[in-house]
C-alpha cells in the first residue's frame, strides 16, 4: 500500500454502500500514530528511497525523515465493520494533519457513508490539528465537533486514553476534587504499603501507585488502581482509622470505576452480551449513573 488514501479500498466500500442502508453507512474516522524508527532504505521495486514524510497522491514527499505513521480506519456504528483507509508518514505536523484528516472524511462521504465522529487519543499533534479544524470553521475553542462540507463531525477523545490521563494528573497533582469531594494520592500510597505488608493483592504493586517511563502508557495500571477494589479496601481502612478523608478518596476512586465501565463500551455485540447482559434495563445503574453524574461531570478539576 501507498502512502495516502488507498483508491481500492474506497473502490471496494463504494461497491459495498450500495447494498447498505443509510443507517448502516453511519460510522467513525479512527486515526492514530505508530512510532518509527527514523531511517533511510532504497526500495528497488518502486525506485524510490523510503522513510522521508509522505502524504502520498494529496500532498506528497518533503525532505524531512519521518518518525511516525498515521493510520485511519473506519469503523461502522450500526454495522459491524472495520476498514483501514489510508496512512501517511509523518513528523508532527499540525497543519498538514488537520488536511489530511479533512481530506479523510471528505473521500469517504463522497462514496455514501456518513462519517459522524472521529476517534484518537489526546497526542498534542492530534488536539492541535482538531483545533485547527474547529477554528477554520468558526467554531469557539470549548466546542466538541467541526464543519465538513456543512456537516457536523463530533470529536471524541479515546476513554482508555481519557482514563489513563486522569490516573496521571492525579498522580502528578496529588489531588483530584469532583463533586465537592477531594480525593488524595497519599492514600493510595498507603493503601500499597498496607497491602505489602499484609494484604498481598497482586493488582496493587508498586509500579501501579509509581509508574515509570512506559508503565504510564499503560491503560491497564490506571484501571486497576482507580478500580472498585481499591475504593473497597480505602473504605475498609477509613473505618478502622475513622479517616473521612480517606472515605472521600475511596468514594471518588469507586465513581471513576463505575464511570469508566459505562464509558468504556463493548468492543462487539458478543462481548456486550458477555459483560452486560443483565445489566441494561432502565432500573440498571448505567442508566442511574448518568443522571446522577451528569453535573460531576462538569465539576471533575484537578488541583496541581
Amino acid at each position: 500500500m501507498d502512502p495516502g488514501i488507498y483508491p481500492a479500498v474506497i473502490s471496494y466500500l463504494k461497491k459495498e454502500g450500495e447494498k447498505m442502508s443509510e443507517k448502516n453507512k453511519l460510522c467513525v474516522a479512527m486515526f492514530d500514530e505508530i512510532a518509527l524508527k527514523k531511517r533511510l532504505i532504497y526500495s528497488a521495486s518502486s525506485d524510490i528511497v523510503e522513510g522521508y514524510v509522505d502524504f502520498g497522491m494529496e500532498e506528497g514527499r518533503t525532505g524531512e525523515m519521518a518518525d511516525h505513521a498515521l493510520v485511519f480506519m473506519l469503523q461502522g456504528l450500526h454495522k459491524k465493520f472495520k476498514q483501514p483507509i489510508a496512512h501517511y508518514f509523518v513528523k508532527g505536523t499540525i497543519s498538514t494533519q488537520k488536511l489530511v484528516v479533512k481530506n479523510v472524511i471528505k473521500t469517504v462521504r463522497d462514496v455514501g457513508y456518513t462519517v459522524v465522529a472521529t476517534v484518537c487519543d489526546q497526542g498534542p499533534t492530534n488536539v492541535g490539528a482538531l483545533n485547527l479544524l474547529k477554528r477554520f470553521c468558526g467554531n469557539p475553542a470549548d466546542s466538541n465537533y467541526f464543519i465538513v462540507n456543512k456537516e457536523k463531525v463530533f470529536i471524541i477523545f479515546d476513554v482508555p486514553h481519557l482514563f489513563k490521563s486522569i490516573r496521571n494528573d492525579f498522580l502528578n497533582g496529588g489531588t483530584l476534587v469532583m463533586a465537592n469531594k477531594k480525593a488524595k494520592w497519599s492514600h493510595i500510597i498507603q493503601l500499597e504499603e498496607k497491602n505489602r505488608s499484609t494484604l498481598h493483592f497482586t493488582k496493587i504493586t508498586k509500579l501501579h501507585v509509581d509508574p515509570k517511563f512506559r508503565a504510564r502508557m499503560k491503560v491497564k495500571l490506571a484501571a486497576q488502581i482507580l478500580s472498585n477494589t481499591v475504593a473497597a479496601i480505602l473504605k475498609l481502612l477509613s473505618k478502622i482509622s475513622n479517616s473521612r478523608e480517606m472515605l472521600q478518596s475511596a468514594e471518588i476512586i469507586e465513581d471513576l470505576d463505575r464511570l469508566f465501565d459505562c464509558t468504556n463500551g463493548p468492543s462487539s455485540r458478543h462481548d456486550m452480551k458477555k459483560k452486560i447482559r443483565e445489566n441494561v434495563r432502565e432500573n440498571s445503574f448505567h442508566h442511574r449513573l448518568w443522571i446522577e453524574y451528569k453535573e460531576k461531570l462538569r465539576s471533575l478539576h484537578f488541583l496541581i
